[in-house]
């Protein structure tokens, strides 16, 4: 059973300025589709929420594409990703895994604040160099998805202020991939990986690698894993240094459940990696 929500006030500000006035106070939270409200009551996490903000009429809402970059409007649907052919490939198979009715209602901007590694979006866009613009109405600045996260459940947000876009490369890496084991079609990945590269000549000139799925930790780079592919050429020696990297990497931290062993879901990462760099190097 789903626990009450004991809110007694629903607001939707009509500027970013109004939001964020009322976003300052402790009691508050920001909605736009809604579907992290399920994630955070069932843990019990909203007891305390006095009045919730409906972001949806703030305008934003939008993709831009440029020759240099990708802007998505916080308040985006995720279906929005799946319905455009200009955006790196990495967004739309991400996409792609999260139920047709979770991406006709959730958006960008609550995947990305939620810092849930569950969520297949947010990790796609890690993996692009992603940069996260907060506003508080007056003023925007910018932050790297990289370190947006303190936390599971926990942005790096101050009170006050929103998630307003988030900002991508388009033309940095020239393959992007997402792929994720799930134990049913619909369910949460408990192994999910996020790769984009860009090569020179047969070699990893440059190398993003991002788990989600079954953590516990917010979606994660595997920096010691890019680090040990990088300038390697792309041929079968690298896939089994590939996933001896993901074995013995420190910041993959899969979780013991019910479900599987922490050690068996990371034997699921080394084997996804190889998948995709099977892939590249064909």
């Amino acid at each position: 059973m789903m626990p009450v929500i004991k809110t007694r006030n629903y607001v939707r500000p009509t500027s970013v300025s109004e939001a964020s006035q009322l976003l300052a106070d402790e009691n508050t939270l920001a909605v736009a589709g809604g579907t992290l409200v399920y994630i955070l009551s069932a843990k019990g996490l909203l007891g305390e929420v006095d009045t919730i903000v409906d972001l949806e009429t703030l305008g934003l809402s939008f993709v831009r594409v440029c020759e240099e970059k990708g802007e998505l409007g916080a308040t985006t649907k995720i279906q929005a990703l799946v319905d455009r052919t200009d955006l790196p490939a990495v967004l739309r198979e991400a996409s792609l895994y999260v139920p047709k009715e979770v991406r006709n209602m959730g958006t960008i901007g609550g995947e990305v604040s939620a810092a849930y590694p569950y969520f297949d979006v947010a990790c796609a866009l890690m993996s692009l160099d992603t940069v996260v613009k907060l506003t508080d109405g007056s003023k925007t600045t910018s932050r790297s998805l990289d370190g947006f996260y303190r936390g599971i459940l926990e942005p790096d947000v101050d009170k006050g202020r929103i998630v307003k876009s988030l900002e991508f490369p388009v033309n940095k890496f020239d393959f992007t991939k997402y792929k994720r084991k799930s134990l049913t079609a619909h369910g949460y990945g408990i192994a999910s990986l996020a790769l984009s590269l860009r090569r020179l000549q047969g070699v990893v000139e440059d190398i993003r690698v991002v788990a989600g799925g079954a953590l516990s930790t917010p979606p994660t780079r595997l920096l010691d894993v890019e680090g040990k592919l990088k300038g390697r050429e792309l041929n079968e020696e690298l896939l089994s240094v590939a996933r001896e990297a993901v074995m013995s990497s420190s910041y993959l931290k899969p979780t013991d459940d019910i479900k599987a062993s922490s050690n068996y879901k990371r034997r699921l990462f080394s084997i996804l990696l190889g998948e995709i760099l099977d892939e590249v190097a064909r």
